[in-house]
């Protein structure tokens, strides 16, 4: 078994259901994994050297795993769910990677230098909220985008996500006539580090 766009599909499927087969749903790491298969006497040449680990990294990279801390590791897609199911966990894992090749590149708007994000298939100015910066400020710069695209992303540390909300709430309240007012499309909190979450919160004009 053999793929153009998988590197070493045939070793990551066979790892991959060892993994589901000993630990399911639980965390493990390489050397958990090794013990284990050394006890099941399994015929492998995979647990040679440093054993599996490169195609555990495939596979987390592939979406089929995730790294859960440190050298741990999780099942995320089961073999048991339906390839939509599978579609619908890793769509989050395919924008993250277009976000984050527009955030290198730094893709500029008409509205000047504003880094664009990709959200559901639709694109979104990226807005950074600080701790501390005034209200006022941040809906004036809203204002002062000439190319909105699909909307706005305002994006916050996750301690902030109040301070978010209530600036999305100004946005969407407005009620001059030569100001667009906008509507929530949706939010969520990236990040895998608890200590380290953005918060992103989207608008859209009416």
């Amino acid at each position: 078994m053999t793929s153009p766009r998988l590197p070493d599909l045939d070793d990551c499927v066979t790892v991959y259901l060892d993994v589901w087969d000993v630990f399911g749903t639980d965390t493990f790491n390489v050397g958990d994994l090794v013990v284990e298969l050394h006890q099941r006497e399994t015929d492998t040449d995979l647990l040679d050297g440093v054993g599996p680990q490169r195609q555990i990294d495939l596979l987390t990279a592939y979406g089929l795993l995730e790294q859960v801390s440190g050298d741990r590791y999780r099942v995320r897609c089961q073999p048991d769910e339906t390839q939509l199911e599978w579609w619908e966990q890793l769509e989050e894992q395919v924008e993250e990677l277009h976000d984050a090749v527009h955030e290198k590149r730094r893709t500029v708007s008409e509205g000047g230098d504003r880094p664009l994000l990709t959200y559901r298939g639709h694109t979104y100015v990226s807005l950074f909220v600080d701790e501390g910066t005034p209200i006022a400020d941040v809906i004036d710069e809203v204002h002062e985008i000439d190319d909105l695209h699909d909307g706005v992303a305002l994006r916050s540390p996750a301690t902030l996500a109040n301070e978010v909300q209530d600036i999305a709430d100004e946005l969407c309240s407005v009620t001059r006539d030569d100001i667009e007012p906008f509507e929530k499309v949706n939010s969520e909190v990236k990040g895998s580090n608890s200590d380290d979450l953005e918060f992103r919160l989207f608008i859209a004009p009416r």
